[in-house]
């Protein structure tokens, strides 16, 4: 057995370490009002899972607009999304203010007339909200209008006998003042369902838009499109809608206006009959009318127009493609 030799421990103070503690160690004590707070703030949170209560992101509002370049003289559609209740709510578009229309739960539409004369460039259609809170909230799109292609022609006119210059004036600003009137009338109701249709077969004689030079004067443009056919032809209506005028007219001769709802008119002139009154609901394709020569015309045909909130627009457009 091998020696071993002893620890020797020099004389002196010797500190021993602190013995190690297994229990816990304690924490800090938060304030009152802390604790109190992250409290409330749970009970909640478990209140809201109990119950299957969760936060919703409500989108911001957005505005679309179909199609984004359109032609002088075409209808623009413009949608507007939003699940806010608004107190007031517009669109303003080319220097003019329209109204929307609800068409689903936070959804809202109008239709927005291109001015024939409207100078080809871009344009910005700002959506207008006021919530019921009085806070104003907007969106906007951008559209460009390009240079629509129409002709020019040169027409020539029998002279009006039997009125003197002031009263043909005076009974032309007459007719224009209740025609204008009726027009300005928006219902908030779509009447209409998917495409209109041509209101009788014919040939078009003069497209909508085109320039004219009457009697070797300038004669303005055409503001609807003409179809030639042969005298008491039937003239159905275009799509349905209300018979918001019936008249007999110095330039449109016997005319009718169909409402077609949401600031949505078409207009049938020079007819030999009316056969319907005003305040009839009229059905796509029901009969109205009788094409005729009357008024300011130049032979048997229907003059036939659309517009939206009073401004002119191209017919053939809502035959071609549905709103």
């Amino acid at each position: 057995m091998s020696d071993v030799n002893p620890i020797k421990i020099r004389p002196g103070r010797h500190e021993l370490p602190a013995p190690i503690s297994l229990a816990p160690a304690r924490r800090k004590r938060r304030p009152a009002l802390a604790r109190a707070l992250a409290l409330s703030a749970a009970g909640l949170i478990s209140a809201m899972l109990a119950f299957g209560l969760h936060t919703a992101v409500t989108p911001a509002p957005a505005a679309l607009c179909y199609p984004n370049v359109q032609s002088q003289g075409g209808t623009l559609e413009l949608r507007y999304y939003d699940n806010t209740q608004a107190d007031r709510l517009s669109c303003e578009f080319s220097g003019r203010e329209y109204p929307l229309y609800q068409t689903a739960e936070g959804e809202f539409r109008v239709l927005l007339p291109v001015k024939l004369h409207a100078k080809p460039l871009m344009y910005n259609a700002i959506v207008r909200k006021t919530t019921l809170f009085g806070k104003k909230v907007s969106a906007r799109v951008a559209v460009v209008v390009k240079r629509g292609e129409y002709p020019h022609v040169q027409i020539t006119l029998k002279p009006q006998r039997g009125q003197s210059k002031k009263d043909r004036e005076a009974s032309l600003a007459s007719a224009r003042k209740i025609v204008l009137d009726t027009l300005a009338a928006a219902t908030p109701k779509q009447r209409w369902e998917g495409r209109f249709i041509f209101p009788l077969r014919g040939r078009i004689s003069a497209p909508f838009g085109e320039r004219r030079t009457v009697n070797k004067r300038p004669g303005g443009v055409h503001f609807g499109t003409d179809i030639g056919a042969p005298q008491g032809t039937d003239v159905v209506a275009a799509n349905t809608g209300v018979v918001a005028l019936t008249a007999d007219f110095p330039l449109q001769g016997k005319m009718l206006l169909l409402d077609h709802g949401q600031g949505m008119f078409t207009a049938y002139f020079h007819m030999s009959e009316i056969l319907a009154a005003e305040g009839q609901t009229l059905h796509k394709g029901q009969l109205l009318g009788k094409t005729g020569n009357t008024g300011r015309s130049t032979g048997p045909h229907l003059h036939w127009g659309a517009y939206v909130f009073g401004v002119p627009v191209n017919p053939l457009e809502w035959v071609e493609r549905s709103f």
